[in-house]
């Protein structure tokens, strides 16, 4: 056997272990996320009037657990993707039932997030399935090795760097089990397509709409936050009214903790006021986490528009953007004023006061001061 004939092996071999690794993973998210809507449904005031609502939530338990297994049973991308439809019914069938009853804010965040981590193993074992069809091709075109032109013999070389390069990224990342919600150290271009077929997205109930817009001397795509026309009965305790400011701020220095977990944010280092030399040297030290942070941001959008919409995600979104702009870093070393007159932005240990007011500055709420209200 030759060289790529070697080549093609450990490509077969790498691609049967992120297989295996990523089903795993769908079965230990799949039984955390059942372990949570037990929970959920003991907690479920149901009377006697709405006994044909517990029935159903109890079904639809019990068919995210069948349709789960049966996307493990599938034998075709088409199968699981099919299936997936399904499944993703019965999921926010029974959210919109713990919508409905008003349970705690915490015990819809803590589904969505077990419903997250399930989600993204699943569009992560479509990818992988993908594959196969690439290294079906790579079989077809080694099998008449010694007859391949030049145009075949050259596409067969490509592909095969193409299917070790990604082998080579997906098994090098976190362990899946690990359950990172960003752990691809970079992004496939059919990411969105995995993620968008199928999703049932849930209807808007943001009051605030976020508008891109791109300036001339910024390469980063920055939001402006308007007043949508949706209209919602807010509670009357936002951040504006809430002396709680120090509880406020342990909040979200602790979610910051938590997302950047979750979603493997790089920490940047600050800028300094009076050493541009030093600047530079933090500068280019930063370079490769704006890189990987940048990436880390599109996954953290999307899981804002999905899944939580919750404003102490979206504020940490643009704190990191901001943080993160490479066109803002090299201002920060040329100009004595940029960016300066904003401590809490240049310092990250302000980070929790950057985001509180910049919720306060845009009339957004934090779920910790709705249910400070709620203990009032």
């Amino acid at each position: 056997m030759n060289k790529d004939g070697l080549r093609i092996e450990k490509i077969k071999s790498d691609h049967a272990e992120l297989l295996k690794k990523v089903r795993e993973s769908i079965i230990t998210n799949h039984e955390n996320l059942k372990g949570n809507i037990e929970e959920v449904v003991t907690v479920l005031d149901f009377d006697e009037k709405s006994i044909k609502k517990q029935e159903a939530t109890i079904k639809a338990q019990e068919l995210v657990t069948t349709l789960t297994k049966e996307i493990l049973d599938a034998k075709t991308k088409e199968e699981i993707i099919e299936i997936r439809k399904r499944l993703n019914y019965y999921i926010n069938k029974i959210k919109s039932e713990i919508k409905k009853r008003e349970l705690d804010e915490s015990y819809l965040n803590a589904y969505q997030e077990k419903v997250t981590y399930l989600r993204k193993d699943i569009a992560k074992y479509i990818r992988f399935l993908k594959r196969e069809e690439n290294i079906s091709e790579i079989d077809h075109l080694y099998s008449n090795y010694d007859n391949l032109n030049k145009e075949e013999m050259t596409d067969l070389k490509k592909a095969l760097k193409r299917e070790v390069n990604y082998n080579r990224r997906n098994l090098a990342e976190p362990k899946i089990e690990d359950k990172k919600l960003v752990s691809e150290s970079t992004i496939d271009a059919s990411i969105k397509n995995t993620l968008s077929d199928s999703f049932e997205v849930e209807e808007n109930t943001n009051p605030y709409k976020f508008t891109m817009t791109q300036k001339e001397d910024d390469e980063d795509i920055e939001f402006s936050i308007s007043e949508s026309n949706i209209q919602l009965q807010r509670p009357g305790n936002q951040l504006k009214e809430n002396n709680n400011s120090f509880e406020t701020k342990e909040y979200l220095k602790s979610r910051v903790k938590d997302y950047d977990k979750q979603y493997c944010i790089r920490p940047t280092l600050d800028y300094s006021k009076e050493d541009s030399g030093k600047n530079m040297i933090s500068f280019l030290k930063n370079l490769p986490s704006y890189i990987h942070n940048k990436k880390a941001i599109k996954h953290m959008e999307s899981d804002n528009c999905r899944f939580y919409s919750g404003s102490d995600l979206r504020s940490y979104i643009e704190y990191l953007k901001r943080r993160n702009s490479i066109s803002r870093g090299l201002k920060c070393i040329f100009s004595k004023t940029h960016l300066y007159s904003d401590s809490n932005l240049i310092k990250h240990e302000n980070c929790a006061a950057w985001l509180s007011d910049f919720c306060e500055k845009n009339g957004m709420e934090i779920g910790f001061a709705q249910q400070l209200e709620k203990t009032m």
